[in-house]
């Protein structure tokens, strides 16, 4: 007789739309909440939140929205570049920019990739309809606050946490540039 498994795979709210297989070692039977497409009738199964009420609001409450890592990375390297006169979430700017530099009206966007929707880590129809539409609200107030700052003369830069996690030299260059930039149309 075959061993079972020490773990119970939990099974789909919907039957019969996703045949569940094991997986390799360290893999997940079935992946937490995400749902098959059911492909007769073109709707999203649910899957219930394997998490209590309590310790999924922990577990949302530990995210960050401001001060994140890539972020503070960042106005640490533009420090050290000897780069000042940033402000941080200024509410009276469109989006509130994670660092506005209000002389030289250059707004500068650390946006996490999954919160704003990175194609490389976002695939609509995975998470949900509620992910979905959440994310699409998130692009189009983005897209908002750059059309808004736009209009007011401001230049706006938008980095993924990646990229700044990973080239943050270059990301730093880039906000340089831009400063540079906007001083010589000040000077001028």
């Amino acid at each position: 007789m075959p061993q079972l498994s020490a773990r119970p795979v939990r099974p789909f709210a919907v039957k019969g739309l996703h045949e569940v297989r094991p997986r390799g070692k360290g893999q997940r039977d079935v992946p937490s909440g995400h749902a098959p497409i059911d492909k007769t009738g073109g709707k999203l199964a649910t899957v219930a939140d394997f998490l209590s009420k309590e310790t999924r609001s922990k577990v949302m409450s530990r995210i960050r929205s401001r001060d994140t890592s890539p972020e503070i990375a960042l106005r640490r390297s533009l420090f050290a570049a000897g780069v000042r006169g940033w402000r941080c979430h200024t509410k009276s700017l469109p989006g509130k920019p994670d660092l506005a530099f209000t002389r030289w009206k250059v707004a500068v966007f650390v946006d996490g990739c999954f919160w704003h929707g990175h194609p490389d880590f976002f695939t609509p129809g995975k998470s949900g309809a509620y992910w979905d539409a959440k994310i699409a609200r998130t692009q189009e107030r983005d897209r908002q606050a750059n059309e808004l700052l736009a209009a007011q003369g401001w230049e706006v830069l938008r980095f993924w946490d990646f990229e700044v996690e990973d080239q943050l030299d270059a990301c730093t260059q880039r906000v340089i540039e831009a400063l540079s930039a906007a001083r010589g149309l000040v000077a001028a």
